[in-house]
C-alpha cells in the first residue's frame, strides 16, 4: 500500500506530465476558428480547444489512474472507484474569471 507521501508524489507527477502535454497541444494544435460558444451565460464561454484540452487531460490521467473519477467543466464526468477525482477547468474559464477580477480556482485532485 502506498504511503501518503508516495501517493502525493505519484499524483503530482501525473498532473505535471498531463499539464505539460496539454499545454503543448494547446500551443501547437491551435485552430484558426476556435468555435467559441457559450454555456450558461454569455460570459461562460467554451471553445473547441477547451474541449480538446479536457479530453486530452482525461485520456492522459486515465492511462495512469484508470479508476479515478473526473468532474470536467466541458463534459468529462465519471464517478471512478478510488474516491479520488480530478476537476478540470478550461483555459477560457480561467481567462474570463481573471478578466472579471476574481481569483480562478486551479484544477485540483482530491482523495
Amino acid at each position: 500500500m502506498p504511503t501518503p507521501d508516495s501517493l502525493l508524489d505519484s499524483l503530482l507527477e501525473v498532473a505535471l506530465l498531463a499539464a505539460a502535454e496539454t499545454g503543448r497541444m494547446l500551443v501547437s494544435d491551435r485552430v484558426a476558428d476556435l468555435g467559441v460558444d457559450t454555456k450558461s451565460t454569455p460570459t461562460d464561454v467554451v471553445t473547441v480547444m477547451d474541449t480538446r484540452a479536457e479530453r486530452l487531460l482525461v485520456d492522459l490521467i486515465t492511462a495512469t489512474r484508470p479508476q479515478d473519477g473526473f468532474l470536467g467543466e466541458e463534459g468529462a464526468d465519471s464517478a471512478g472507484t478510488t474516491g479520488s477525482s480530478t476537476r478540470s477547468t478550461g483555459p477560457s474559464t480561467i481567462c474570463t474569471t481573471c478578466r472579471a477580477g476574481r481569483s480562478a480556482s486551479p484544477p485540483r485532485s482530491t482523495g
